[in-house]
């Protein structure tokens, strides 16, 4: 009795190692296709462990060494796919969203387009300009432009738009390179007022001629000063834009007190 349970104890060693070399012999033959070298695990680990010179506990914690390596290698490699899944879909994503721009450019370019036929002067419903601010330099026709710009009751672009060359295509110009537009409105309902601003417009050749073709029932704003302050204004305006403009060098002019005596301020 004594032999035959000695006997049935070996016998269920030598199937646990005989199970345990199969085992280690798979997860080996494995990680060698995976290009995969398991640590902890000898080349002839399922030999001894058939043998009986390995012992099973050795084995097994070999097997699970493996196992866990083989796991994170497996995790690798689902990681690396996944970026590389990642990227694939990134680059889609980029043509689609460039699709989609040039759909949207092609879109505004036939707006743009369809605007332009739209803007013909003898197609407006109504002059495109209500009042224009043309003069003077010095004389505060800055200060106007700022304060319309920060009005809902007019619409003026907040820099000079002036029509200084002959023949110019007023309405065109301002519409399709400055934004201007009919039919908008206050919150009250009041419909806005369309300007410009230009001081050197009363100066110059055409500009009027343009106005009086473009826009012939067009207000003028023109402001004034006095002669002496406009001229001390435009002198001091005249020292400091060339002096803006010559590299730091210094450039001596009279001051405007000897210029005008006890009427400079």
């Amino acid at each position: 009795m004594h032999g035959q349970s000695q006997f049935t104890a070996g016998g269920r060693r030598r199937r646990a190692l005989t199970l345990t070399a199969a085992t280690t012999a798979l997860l080996l033959s494995t990680a060698s296709a995976a290009g995969i070298e398991i640590s902890g695990a000898p080349a002839d680990l399922a030999t001894a462990a058939s043998s009986g010179n390995q012992q099973p506990t050795a084995t097994i914690n070999a097997i699970k060494l493996g196992r866990k390596q083989l796991r994170d290698s497996d995790s690798d490699a689902n990681n690396y796919r996944g970026l590389k899944d990642k990227k694939k879909d990134d680059k889609k994503d980029k043509k689609k969203d460039k699709k989609a721009n040039k759909k949207d450019d092609a879109k505004d370019d036939n707006n743009k387009k369809a605007l332009e036929i739209d803007i013909d002067p003898s197609n407006l419903e109504r002059p495109l300009l209500d009042f224009a601010v043309i003069g003077f330099p010095k004389t505060g026709t800055s200060f106007m432009e700022h304060y319309l710009f920060n009005t809902e009751e007019t619409f003026i672009d907040n820099q000079e738009n002036c029509f200084t060359d002959a023949n110019m295509d007023m309405a065109r110009h301002l519409i399709s390179t400055r934004e201007y537009t009919l039919g908008q409105t206050t919150n009250d309902g009041y419909r806005v007022k369309n300007a410009v601003k230009c001081p050197k417009d009363l100066m110059g050749p055409y500009s009027v001629a343009n106005y009086a073709e473009n826009f012939p029932e067009i207000k003028f704003v023109v402001s004034t000063r006095h002669p002496v302050w406009w001229f001390q204004s435009r002198y001091n305006y005249k020292l400091r834009q060339t002096f803006k403009h010559s590299d730091g060098q210094k450039i001596w002019a009279p001051p405007t007190s000897e210029l005008l005596g006890k009427n400079a301020y």
